[in-house]
C-alpha cells in the first residue's frame, strides 16, 4: 500500500471512490477543495492510499498559516466534518501515519479530524461539543409530520396562517448573501465572503440548491442546500430578527423537508450545533435522529486541545464589538476574519 498526495489528475479516481464510499459527505468531493483554495488560498493536502492500482481510502486536508495560531491542518475547514473514508484499517492507519508526519515535517501544531463516527484517530484528545441532527425522510412526510414536536407543528401553521411563502431558486447567491451577513452581524459573527458561496454554486451547480421564505414580498429567511448521494444537508441560514415572530425558520425547514420527501432524498442532516443550545434544540425538536460529532487531534508542539472557535467565551468581547460595526464594515472586514476561524 502507498500513501500519495492528489495531484491533477487524479480528482476522477477520487470522486469516484468518494461516490462509492459508505462513509463519505458532500465535503469529501474534490471540489470542495476547489472552493476552499480559490475562495481563501488555504493549501490543499488530500491524501489517498493506494493498492494494486486502486484507492483504498482518502484523507482530504488543509494547511491554515497565520500569525496569531501559527501552522495546522485541518480535515475539512467550514465543514461540520470530514475526516478519514477508508474500506479497511490498514489504509485508515497509513492515512493517519502520513498526517502525522506531515503535520511535524511542517512544524504544525495539530492535525484535527471532524469525525461522524468511528474513526483510526479514536484513541486521540477529543473535542465533543458539536452535534447535527439526521432526519430519515424515507420515513415519508406524514410520519414526520406526527413524530415531530408539537410546538414545531404549531409554529409552521402560524407561518402558514400569516401568509409567509416558500420558493425553490436555482441561483439565489445574491439574496441569500444578503440575509446571511446581515444576520451574522447581528449575531456578532464574521461573515464568510460572497465569493465563497458563488464558487460552491459554480462547482456543484447541480447540487446546491437556495430555499427562501418571503413575507409580504419581502425575503425574511433563506436555507442554502448542500445535496449529495441522497442526503441533503443544510449547510447555512439565516433569517431577519424582526421577522422571528413569523416563524420563517420553521416553514423553511419544513418545506425543506417536504423537498427532501418528493425528490427521493433518504435523510436530511440539519448541519452542526453546539451541544444544549438553542439551535440544537430547535433541530432536535424536528425528530431527527442526534448524532455526536468528535473532532479528534494529532498534537505537535501542544499539549491542550485548540478552541479556536466564536463560541468560546474569550471572543465574547470581539463578538460585542462586531454586532456594532455598520454592515458594509462587517462585509469587508469578516471574510479576512473568516478565512482564519476554519
Amino acid at each position: 500500500m502507498k500513501v500519495k498526495v492528489l495531484e491533477k489528475g487524479d480528482e476522477i479516481r477520487w470522486d469516484a471512490f468518494v461516490r462509492n464510499s459508505g462513509s463519505s459527505t458532500s465535503y469529501h468531493q474534490s471540489g470542495w477543495k476547489n472552493v476552499v483554495e480559490r475562495t481563501y488560498g488555504h493549501k490543499p493536502l488530500y491524501l489517498f492510499s493506494e493498492e494494486a492500482g486502486g484507492i483504498t481510502g482518502i484523507l482530504p486536508l488543509f494547511l491554515i498559516e497565520d500569525m496569531f495560531w501559527g501552522k495546522r491542518l485541518v480535515s475539512l475547514p467550514f465543514a461540520s466534518y470530514g475526516d478519514i473514508c477508508a474500506e479497511n484499517m490498514d489504509a485508515s492507519e497509513g492515512l493517519l501515519a502520513e498526517a502525522d508526519g506531515i503535520m511535524r515535517g511542517l512544524g504544525a501544531r495539530y492535525v484535527e479530524l471532524r469525525c461522524r463516527g468511528n474513526t483510526a484517530a479514536n484513541n486521540r484528545p477529543v473535542n465533543d461539543k458539536y452535534v447535527t441532527y439526521v432526519l430519515k425522510l424515507s420515513d415519508g412526510l406524514d410520519n414526520i409530520w406526527r413524530q415531530m414536536n408539537q410546538k414545531r407543528r404549531n409554529t409552521i401553521r402560524k407561518a402558514q396562517k400569516y401568509g409567509l411563502t416558500v420558493e425553490l431558486a436555482e441561483s439565489g447567491v445574491q439574496d441569500f448573501y444578503a440575509l446571511y451577513a446581515r444576520r451574522m452581524r447581528e449575531l456578532g459573527t464574521p461573515v464568510h465572503s460572497c465569493s465563497f458561496f458563488k464558487e460552491l454554486k459554480a462547482e456543484f451547480p447541480g447540487s446546491t440548491k437556495t430555499m427562501f421564505v418571503r413575507y409580504d414580498g419581502r425575503l425574511v429567511a433563506g436555507l442554502f442546500l448542500l445535496l449529495f448521494n441522497g442526503t441533503m444537508l443544510s449547510g447555512w441560514s439565516a433569517s431577519l430578527g424582526e421577522y422571528l415572530y413569523y416563524a420563517p425558520n420553521d416553514l423553511l425547514y419544513w418545506e425543506a423537508t417536504k423537498y427532501g420527501c418528493e425528490h427521493g432524498f433518504e435523510y436530511f442532516d440539519f448541519g452542526r450545533s453546539l451541544r444544549d443550545t438553542g439551535i440544537a434544540r430547535f433541530k432536535k425538536e424536528w425528530g431527527g435522529a442526534e448524532v455526536g460529532l468528535k473532532y479528534y487531534y494529532l498534537l505537535n508542539d501542544t499539549e491542550s486541545i485548540p478552541d479556536i472557535n466564536l463560541s468560546n467565551p474569550r471572543y465574547d468581547s470581539l463578538s460585542r464589538i462586531w454586532q456594532r460595526l455598520p454592515l458594509l464594515v462587517a462585509n469587508r472586514v469578516g471574510p479576512v476574519v473568516r478565512k482564519r476561524l476554519v
